[in-house]
């Protein structure tokens, strides 16, 4: 969090209003299509290898990297659509593919670590896909004004995900007891498609809403708004970046196992644990940066960043209440309940374009923000709803 945090700040004080509203575009647009690429398998991966003896890992591992293989060979060629379209330069189209490409690999590597309870390692592991490789932008923008450019960005971000594939591999390869090829189970891939599906839904309503979102701005308040609105957004979603090695990649396993299990006793006690930790942290993050973003953003010496700063406690409000949704979300993972997952995603996003549309309207920026908001305050109360209206949780 505090690598990403830095690096907004010298991105917003070294770049120029376009090149951030870019650099925004780009990390938006990557991470929607991530969720094309590898089409959510691993949901329904990880629930096996969370039920399967550890013998058979590598069995599950294949069988999901067989699945997301003929995914590749459908979504690559569709990203041509992004730069013929002009939604990014295509001067960008090598590195955005190969970001494309590592991001969902060291992804998912970071995802396996954590199904193998191998928490630390995967957290270390994101360390370098997400952090590392931004104190050496860092150094480089100070060292020569040269470096000062969109292109550095992007080639060390780049880098950190490929280390990161390296060093992962290396850590899954020693957790396997054995590396034997199995042929390609068509049932299997087969039922993962059919289970993922849902998810695969699920999540992109959420990109959507967090991929569109940039776009929306940039039409209804211009570049300059689209390159605050990017810097505020990537420091306000710092809150589930601290969460998701901290709390959720800890407790969120044995959640699950523990209800697969029967085991409710300690489910309910992983699930207090879970929502303590969430408001706890989440709620500390969101205040911590609230107070001292407005002294960084003055080293800055853009004013702009000042005099917009309501909507950056918007953000960290929309960032919180998402972070708080995690919580009924694995419940509902834990149970199996995939399509009651879908359904709040799909009742977020419709509250969200419907926002949407009257900001476009009004070209009021605020308006979208709020739409944010209420988007996010949707995705808890249904996800809520579906969770706990039983006598269990209860």
């Amino acid at each position: 969090m505090g690598s990403k945090f830095v690096l907004v700040i010298f991105l917003a004080k070294y770049l120029s209003v376009e090149d951030i509203g870019l650099y925004g575009l780009i990390i938006a647009t990557v991470s929607f299509s991530v969720v094309l690429l590898g089409g959510e398998i691993y949901t329904y991966s990880q629930r096996e290898m969370l039920s399967v003896d550890k013998s058979q890992w590598f069995w599950v591992i294949q069988q999901q990297s067989i699945a997301t293989l003929m995914l590749y060979f459908i979504v690559l060629p569709l990203q041509l659509v992004i730069f013929y379209n002009n939604w990014l330069p295509k001067s960008l189209l090598p590195i955005y593919v190969l970001l494309l490409i590592s991001e969902h690999i060291a992804q998912e590597i970071n995802r396996i670590l954590i199904t193998m309870q191998k928490q630390l390692i995967a957290s270390i592991i994101l360390f370098f896909r997400l952090g590392a490789w931004c104190w050496v932008v860092i150094i480089l923008f100070l060292y020569n004004e040269s470096y000062r450019q969109i292109d550095t960005v992007l080639w060390l971000w780049l880098t950190g995900s490929v280390m990161s594939i390296f060093i992962g591999v290396t850590f899954v390869v020693n957790e396997l007891p054995s590396l034997s090829f199995n042929k390609v189970d068509k049932t299997w891939i087969k039922k993962g498609y059919s289970v993922a599906f849902k998810f695969f839904c699920a999540t992109l309503c959420y990109r959507a809403i967090m991929t569109s979102d940039r776009y929306i701005i940039e039409y209804v308040g211009g570049k300059d708004m689209l390159a605050v609105y990017v810097v505020y957004v990537s420091i306000a979603m710092a809150i589930n970046s601290v969460l998701v090695p901290t709390v959720f990649s800890f407790v969120y396993p044995k959640l699950v196992a523990n209800y697969k299990q029967g085991k409710f006793s300690e489910y309910r006690g992983n699930l207090k644990e879970l929502i303590k930790s969430v408001v706890i942290i989440g709620g500390g993050v969101a205040v911590l940066i609230g107070v001292f973003a407005p002294f960084v953003f003055e080293w800055t010496d853009k004013v702009i960043l000042l005099e917009n700063i309501h909507l950056l406690w918007l953000l960290l409000l929309m960032s919180f209440l998402y972070s708080v949704s995690m919580v009924p979300h694995y419940v509902l993972y834990a149970k199996g309940l995939d399509k009651k997952i879908l359904y709040s995603h799909f009742f977020s996003l419709l509250f969200f374009t419907v926002g949407c549309l009257v900001a476009m309207k009004s070209t009021n920026v605020n308006i979208v923000l709020y739409s944010l908001i209420g988007s996010m305050v949707c995705l808890c109360a249904t996800k809520a709803w579906f969770a706990f209206s039983n006598k269990l949780e209860n």
